[in-house]
């Protein structure tokens, strides 16, 4: 069986202004082929809707090509979907998917590293049982880059403490792509200056929000304008 994933759906998400927008020129029928679309971007793996693929996804929606474009570029007017040279995508979508991604390679990463831990462990213990000398090899498998020096390398370091702080019972976390997220954090940084960046983090950590709850690695989708946006006030 193909491998199936969720992404988060809003139980209000019918009554935001964009979407009520939407469902103010289309009806039902355009809050129905919004949906339709984010699964179809959700299912491809960069994201998108690509433009040559339109007519087939009318056939699949059951609407006319025509239709389908006219709702699309309506969509994109309002922001509520955006366009790039790659084809229509979500940018809340986006977020989410790279989200899945930084999870997923954290995953593997701990996996690995409790793999050479329990590897090292079983050799030990059948070295003790011969009455050899009990050698202990470096289980920290994890190589991450060089920590670069900048305010967005501050802030992304002032992430990790405040998160081991709240969860010190989780493993800490280790950057294996600074580059990625001094990208993601400099826009922020440049608008918001370092310490507001500091506080919105600090609020953010201590909000109710359904991922910190769960004790999950989000510093992806914290570092993005949605999350400032809905924090900055707070902080």
């Amino acid at each position: 069986m193909k491998d199936t994933f969720y992404f988060s759906h809003d139980y209000n998400a019918s009554s935001d202004q964009k979407i009520l927008t939407l469902r103010g020129k289309f009806g039902l029928e355009g809050y129905a082929l919004f949906w339709l679309c984010i699964e179809s971007m959700a299912q491809e793996k960069e994201g998108y809707i690509y433009r040559g693929a339109i007519g087939g996804l009318s056939l699949g929606y059951g609407v006319a090509e025509a239709r389908l474009k006219e709702f699309l570029e309506y969509c994109i007017s309002i922001d509520l979907l955006r366009e790039n040279d790659k084809g229509v995508y979500s940018k809340r979508l986006m977020e989410h998917k790279e989200l899945r991604a930084d999870l997923s390679q954290f995953g593997k990463k701990g996996a690995e590293k409790r793999w050479q831990e329990n590897g090292v462990a079983i050799a030990n213990k059948g070295k003790e049982r011969k009455g050899k000398e009990n050698i202990v090899g470096n289980t920290d498998c994890e190589k991450s880059e060089k920590k670069p020096t900048s305010k967005e390398a501050e802030l992304i370091q002032y992430w990790i403490d405040k998160w081991s702080e709240h969860f010190p019972s989780r493993e800490k976390r280790i950057i294996t792509s600074w580059a990625r997220y001094i990208k993601q954090a400099k826009p922020l940084v440049n608008a918001y200056g370092l310490e507001k960046c500091k506080k919105i983090c600090e609020v953010y950590l201590n909000d109710f929000d359904p991922l910190i709850k769960k004790e999950e690695w989000s510093l992806s989708l914290f570092l993005t304008d949605r999350t400032f946006n809905k924090f900055k006030d707070k902080a």
